[in-house]
């Protein structure tokens, strides 16, 4: 999936041991955009899951984790042990934001790299947002495949004993 400058998409990722961590590495599948004109740095945001309004909700990292991916294939994996991020017992959403620092994207750009969609047979897991105008689930796509679709993010935690 390919998205504009001040796009994010958030995946939310469920904690199956109902036991507090701390996030250690954060894995993002990325997908070259074919004949893209920019290559959009990545800001990594990460979110405690609001499960009254089931949606992404308090931000948990109050700076911004910013990386400049490659516009190929490939897996990206980002050490995040020395943010202290926790790994709440509800889960953690985490947001892939596209952004254009230094403003050299044109209007019409053709944005790369692309993040990788799985297929969903049950659950919508993704949530998105355009210029902080407020959290909208599913993916546009859905309703033109007429299948759930998710963000492919994976994480390493560091588990409290």
């Amino acid at each position: 999936m390919s998205a504009l400058i001040g796009f994010e998409a958030a995946a939310y990722i469920e904690n199956p041991t109902n036991n507090p961590g701390r996030l250690k590495t954060v894995v993002l599948y990325l997908k070259r955009t074919e004949k893209a004109d920019f290559v959009a740095p990545l800001n990594i945001k990460f979110y405690r899951f609001d499960k009254e309004n089931n949606k992404p909700g308090e931000e948990l990292l109050k700076t911004n984790l910013i990386v400049k991916p490659k516009n190929r294939i490939y897996k990206l994996n980002i050490d995040v042990q020395s943010y202290n991020i926790p790994f709440p017992i509800d889960g953690i959403c985490i947001g892939i934001e596209l952004i254009d620092p230094k403003n050299e994207s044109k209007k019409h750009d053709k944005i790369g790299p692309s993040v990788r969609y799985t297929n969903s047979s049950n659950k919508v897991l993704t949530w998105n947002n355009y210029r902080n105008k407020g959290w909208f689930n599913g993916s546009y796509y859905d309703k033109i495949i007429s299948k759930n679709t998710n963000e492919m993010i994976g994480i390493k935690v560091l588990m409290e004993k």
